[in-house]
């Protein structure tokens, strides 16, 4: 039996998470003169926003305790089917009323800590789902 992983080839990968940090893979756009395809990696240690092949990097949620509705509302302007969002190494819940706006408009959110949204995004996009995760990356 053969085990290959399954990637969407036009959005972003989530490679590896660990305390602070998590490395991603840009979709290839590029080959080099040999044909062969050129990694894009990107190390991100502030928190961000990831849908398909776009990445806001500066989506200002430096700690958990300072989510607030504002901060989701943005990645609800981004029309994701779910919104996944990485709470730090533990899962933790913020208030409901975060999500108020977001749940009215018929829109998922789940909250996980980091590994659980990472390994979600991943499975997500590959299947070709339309999903955006929110990375709280606290220092």
């Amino acid at each position: 039996m053969q085990i290959h992983q399954d990637t969407n080839p036009a959005a972003i990968t989530i490679r590896r998470y660990q305390d602070g940090c998590v490395d991603i893979i840009h979709p290839i756009t590029e080959r080099n003169e040999e044909g062969k395809p050129v990694v894009n990696q990107q190390k991100l240690t502030n928190s961000a926003v990831i849908i398909g092949a776009s990445l806001i990097e500066t989506w200002p949620v430096a700690c958990f305790e300072a989510l607030e509705a504002k901060h989701l509302e943005m990645v609800l302007a981004l029309e994701p089917e779910v919104i996944l969002v990485g709470t730090g190494d533990k899962l933790r819940f913020p208030h409901p009323s975060c999500a108020e706006m977001i749940l009215k408009k018929g829109i998922g959110v789940e909250y996980m800590d980091i590994g659980a949204a990472c390994r979600t995004y991943n499975i997500l996009t590959a299947e070709g789902r339309h999903v955006a995760v929110a990375l709280i990356l606290e220092r």
